[in-house]
């Protein structure tokens, strides 16, 4: 039978007590767990451990720490997405995805042709919450152990960095060509529905960065950042 993964920010000692109602009401009602079931806490930071459930009652569960599991990366190439700000749903499902195929951090992008910046300042505040809540679980799922950070939104035109790489349909070169080092943080940013808008453009290219395709057929916007993360995190170098 599967073992429950949870995450759990606080020091995992050896013994645990766990008060927070949401979490208690959590793990016994939606995880079914009681008295000697087992599972895995993890803190996203590094730590991970095997518990059993010692005691249960209403508003308490006590646990023992089993084991102590080895843990390590995936992957030694770090990428920072930038996806641009598109549909909530589809946002969401990026944010999903993008955390379950292993990116190190998610800087959301205000472009020409995605969200107003009127709209902006939802995202900066009760938006990321929520985004935080879907890469824990995210992680919870996919057997991540760490968590990605994701930062409130920024205008594409104030990103200032010097190494990465962005989408766009009519490149000249596919992502498969790109030539990356592991052992680095690699940017790559990707475009809304629209794509970029020529200004947009030609500042990456004055930053250095380098434009790639994904061949056809072309990919919404959400399914694209999924793909390329994917395509560079798991090939050979």
């Amino acid at each position: 039978m599967r073992i429950s993964r949870i995450f759990f920010e606080h020091e995992l000692s050896n013994q645990l007590i766990i008060t927070d109602s949401d979490r208690v009401n959590y793990m016994r009602n939606a995880l079914r767990l009681k008295k000697e079931s087992q599972c895995i806490l993890f803190n996203g930071k590094g730590s991970e451990n095997l518990y059993i459930i010692s005691q249960v009652d209403k508003k308490n569960l006590a646990l023992q720490k089993i084991d102590e599991l080895v843990i390590s990366d995936s992957f030694k190439l770090k990428i920072k997405l930038y996806p641009s700000l598109i549909k909530n749903k589809s946002m969401d499902w990026l944010i999903q995805k993008a955390t379950e195929v292993g990116v190190y951090q998610i800087q959301p992008l205000i472009t020409e042709y995605s969200k107003s910046n009127s709209e902006a300042k939802n995202y900066s505040s009760d938006k990321l919450l929520h985004w935080e809540k879907i890469i824990i679980s995210a992680c919870e799922q996919s057997g991540r152990h760490y968590i990605p950070k994701i930062f409130p939104p920024i205008q594409a035109k104030k990103i200032n960095i010097n190494n990465g790489l962005f989408l766009d349909v009519y490149a000249e070169n596919h992502l498969d060509s790109a030539k990356i080092q592991n052992d680095q943080i690699l940017n790559l940013i990707i475009g809304p529905e629209g794509g970029f808008s020529k200004d947009e453009s030609e500042l990456f290219k004055n930053l250095g960065l380098k434009s790639y395709h994904l061949a056809l057929p072309i990919l919404r916007s959400e399914t694209a950042a999924v793909v390329a993360s994917s395509l560079l995190l798991t090939r050979k170098q």
